[in-house]
């Protein structure tokens, strides 16, 4: 056989053995068939199948998850969170059932919702963040439940005026509303993430009242209810549920005073305030104030200890006073005494009295004659109490005051006494620097957050007289003088008493 020839027979013989292989090729391509277009889905980032078709899971979702529908009254359900499906192209042979897929998912994590996503920054005293995540079905809810939270701590009249886009101004009582702001939008820390995928198994707000309930006090928990007993007051009851008076008044609207009377049966609630957005309201106030006279003793050498003269009886002034003040949820947070014009001058009660005995360490007080231990004007900004503040419920054990101006204002003793506590300096357990004194006759009288301390322990000091200035040391929110009273002992949440009292 020739060259030609061996080479014509080794063709045949390939041409044949193909046709030879073709059923098992073809049986073979009947079997994978051609690569196609396929999915893969991830579930936090493991694979967990192939599918044929993202419609048909789509389908069975949307076909089974009929209790979420009727839940939220939505038409569609969406995949879990980090759920992620891909375009793949292969063969069918790897391929896994959607409904079988769709088990597994539903097993594993829950599906979503989609809504919008509310963040809320509150920032807590040591720097740090106590975030607030709020899902909302509809933000529409979100912001109906702003407004219901606002119209809580501002005066209706005021809101409808001042976001018809006026300066609400009531003349008769010369005072301004300048501003009303939700703060922790001012401060940028409040976020909204919309068209959010939100996992089902998390709680999602679809009533405003609900999220208006939560926005007041921090919880879906309904608030406690109290059954006034006879002879109640007002104070009283908000007292010993922990509540500021005027934080009584604002859940209970129907009192408009804390002189209101009670009755026996009466249902209040009781429930503590502890805000998740902080409304603010700015205000400029113009108001008289009586400025008291003040009781001069003078004491007369030639005159016999029990003598006892009044030469100049006193009459009490008037000044026109002009505050802006900051009110956060309903309370002051902040206030300043910005101008101050004399309209009747104060002329003071001059009292000659006998030489006093000389020498005597001790000095007793007279327990129903009390100083007021600032000058005046005055402005009591932060009351006797509990109290929500620094994102916690406090209880004050005095009274918080400022003048005009107030930073290095005089401090004055509120009855004679002995200094028994004073620090220059310091942050003394949030006191700052202090002055703490003992009246003798069961009362002591404490002076915190002062700029200057002027007199040193034991000392004897007389009513009136200047022992320190006003300042902003130790845990203060601004310059002011807390100004406590306590029975038997310094001032604590044991034996305090509201100061108001000796003045009364």
């Amino acid at each position: 056989m020739n060259k030609k020839q061996k080479f014509i027979s080794v063709i045949l013989t390939l041409f044949f053995s193909m046709f030879a292989l073709i059923p098992s090729f073809e049986k073979n391509i009947s079997a994978k068939e051609f690569p196609k277009k396929l999915y893969n889905v991830y579930l936090d980032g493991n694979h967990i199948g192939t599918i044929n078709s993202k419609d048909r899971l789509y389908k069975y979702i949307d076909d089974d998850q009929i209790d979420l529908k009727e839940k939220y009254d939505i038409e569609e359900v969406y995949l879990p969170q980090n759920l992620y499906i891909e375009d793949y192209i292969g063969f069918e042979s790897n391929l896994i059932d959607e409904r079988k897929l769709y088990e597994t998912i539903k097993d594993e994590k829950p599906f979503t919702v989609k809504g919008s996503i509310i963040t809320i920054k509150k920032p807590k005293e040591d720097g740090s963040f106590d975030i607030k995540k709020i899902n909302v079905l509809r933000e529409e809810d979100y912001k109906k439940a702003l407004e219901n939270t606002i119209k809580t701590f501002i005066d209706e009249n005021e809101y409808n005026v001042f976001f018809d886009g006026n300066t609400y101004t009531n003349f008769e009582l010369g005072s301004t509303i300048e501003d009303i702001y939700i703060g922790d939008e001012a401060l940028g820390n409040i976020t909204i993430k919309r068209d959010a995928l939100i996992p089902s198994d998390e709680y999602i707000f679809t009533d405003e009242k609900k999220l208006t309930h939560y926005l007041l006090f921090g919880t879906l928990e309904e608030q406690e209810k109290y059954i006034i007993k006879s002879g109640e007051t007002i104070e009283q009851v908000a007292f010993d549920h922990k509540l500021g008076t005027k934080e009584f008044l604002i859940i209970n609207p129907e009192f408009n005073s804390e002189s209101n009377l009670l009755y026996e049966g009466q249902e209040v609630n009781v429930g503590q305030i502890a805000t998740v957005v902080d409304v603010l309201k700015e205000e400029q106030l113009v108001e008289d104030f009586v400025t008291k006279f003040k009781t001069e003793i003078k004491y007369d050498s030639s005159k016999p200890y029990s003598y006892y003269k009044v030469t100049q009886e006193g009459e009490n002034g008037l000044e026109r006073v002009t505050k802006r003040i900051q009110y956060k949820n309903g309370i002051i947070a902040n206030a300043k005494i910005t101008n101050s014009e004399v309209i009747k001058t104060t002329v003071n009660r001059i009292e000659v009295r006998g030489s006093r005995i000389s020498g005597d360490p001790i000095i007793i007080a007279d327990a129903g004659n009390w100083e007021w231990p600032t000058k005046t004007p005055y402005m009591i900004y932060s009351d006797y109490g509990y109290r929500f503040i620094f994102g916690a419920r406090d209880f004050h054990d005095g009274i918080d005051i400022i003048t005009f101006p107030t930073m290095g204002s005089p401090v004055y003793a509120a009855n004679d006494g002995n200094v028994v506590g004073a620090s220059g300096g310091g942050y003394n357990s949030g006191r700052g620097a202090y002055i703490i004194i003992n009246h003798n006759n069961g009362f002591y009288t404490a002076y915190y957050h002062l700029s200057k301390v002027s007199v040193t322990i034991g000392q004897a000091v007389t009513k009136g007289e200047e022992i320190g200035k006003i300042g902003n040391t130790g845990r203060s929110t601004g310059p002011h003088l807390h100004f406590g009273v306590g029975k038997g002992g310094p001032p604590s949440s044991n034996n305090s008493i509201n100061p108001i009292l000796l003045y009364r």
